[in-house]
């Protein structure tokens, strides 16, 4: 092929195909490690909230 760079990858329809479906799986991973972060740390806060509330009450 004329025109390309030496360092041009040329990836067949299949290969792109898995690519893609490679890279939506790392998204919906990290999506769900998101939210569950977020509700550790929501539960985090609600610990912190509720031990604070218990010591005021002596």
């Amino acid at each position: 092929m004329t025109g390309l760079r030496d360092n041009t990858v040329i990836l067949d329809e299949m290969t792109l195909c898995h690519m893609v479906q490679d890279c939506t799986n790392v998204k919906t991973q990290l999506l769900k490690l998101k939210r569950m972060l977020q509700q550790v740390s929501f539960l985090g806060t609600l610990l912190v909230y509720f031990s604070f509330m218990d010591k005021s009450r002596c």
